[in-house]
C-alpha cells in the first residue's frame, strides 16, 4: 500500500512537468518549422525554383521570387494567426505581376499561434519576399509585394522589410510561454 501511495505522488507531481516539457517542444518544433520554411523560400527563388504545384509561371514569364505572409490576425483565412503561407510570384518582361504560385500554406499545431511580429514596432502583417538573384530586374521587391496585395486580395498594407531589417515572429502557446524567430 505504501508503494502504490508514493507511485500516485510521483504521479501528480510529474504530469504536470511532462506536459509542459511537451507544450515547450511543441512551440520550438513549431518555431524550427518557421524557419525552415522561410529557408525554402529564400532557396527556390535563389535557384529560380518552381515547385510542383498545380501553377506554373506561364509563357514569357519569369519567376520573380517567392515570399512568405505571416499576421497576427484573428481572421478566417490565411494568413492569420494560425497559417502562414510560401507564394511564388512571376513577372513578364516589364516586371509585371501575372501569375502568384500556390506554394504552401502551413498550419500551425493547434496550441501555438502567431503572438506578435516586430519589425522595427509591432506590426499585423509580414510579408517576407526573397527575389530570385538569376533573373536581372530593375523593379524594387516593393512592387512585387504590392501588386501581389492588391491582385491575391491579401490584407494590405502589410509590412515590406528590406535585407537589412531584422524581423522577429514570436509563436506563443496558448496559455504558456513564447519563441521567437528571427
Amino acid at each position: 500500500m505504501l508503494v502504490i501511495g508514493i507511485m500516485g505522488i510521483l504521479l501528480v507531481l510529474t504530469v504536470p512537468a511532462l506536459r509542459k516539457f511537451n507544450l515547450n517542444q511543441t512551440l520550438k518544433v513549431a518555431a524550427l518549422g518557421v524557419k525552415t520554411d522561410l529557408r525554402l523560400a529564400q532557396d527556390n527563388a535563389i535557384s529560380g525554383k518552381v515547385i510542383e504545384t498545380s501553377s506554373q509561371c506561364g509563357k514569357n514569364e519569369f519567376l520573380a521570387g517567392w515570399y512568405v505572409a505571416f499576421s497576427t490576425s484573428v481572421t478566417n483565412s490565411p494568413p492569420n494567426n494560425k497559417w502562414y503561407y510560401l507564394k511564388g510570384i512571376c513577372v513578364d518582361g516589364n516586371n509585371n505581376l501575372k501569375t502568384v504560385l500556390d506554394g504552401k500554406r502551413v498550419k500551425l499545431p493547434s496550441e501555438v499561434v502567431i503572438g506578435n511580429i516586430n519589425v522595427n514596432g509591432n506590426r499585423n502583417t509580414l510579408y517576407v519576399f526573397f527575389k530570385n538573384i538569376n533573373r536581372s530586374t530593375s523593379a524594387p521587391f516593393v512592387l512585387f509585394l504590392e501588386d501581389v496585395c492588391q491582385n491575391v486580395g491579401d490584407s494590405c498594407p502589410g509590412t515590406i522589410i528590406s535585407a537589412a531589417s531584422t524581423a522577429k515572429i514570436t509563436l506563443t502557446l496558448a496559455g504558456a510561454g513564447s519563441y521567437k524567430v528571427n
